[in-house]
């Protein structure tokens, strides 16, 4: 994967099996709003919440065979790349 630049809540389609190290695979699954404040600041709860934790999109079965979506919880924060 090479990008010189890599944005919070930036998704792409992926290939591989293993996901990318600082990557979210694009599940529905929940995370901790703790330790990841600045995607739950961009995403809220548009895909899920309850009080410590938000979901991250549910994408699964939307990518071509054999990609899932990822999702980047750091990075440059987008208001910030201006």
């Amino acid at each position: 994967m090479v990008q010189e630049a890599i944005y919070v809540g930036q998704i792409m389609q992926w290939r591989e099996d293993e996901i990318p190290k600082g990557w979210v695979l694009c599940d529905g699954q929940y995370l901790a709003k703790k330790d990841f404040m600045a995607l739950f600041d961009l995403m809220g709860t548009a895909f899920g919440a309850n009080a410590t934790h938000f979901a991250v999109p549910d994408f699964s079965g939307k990518a071509k065979k054999g990609y899932h979506y990822i999702i980047s919880p750091w990075g440059i924060y987008p208001n910030a790349a201006k």
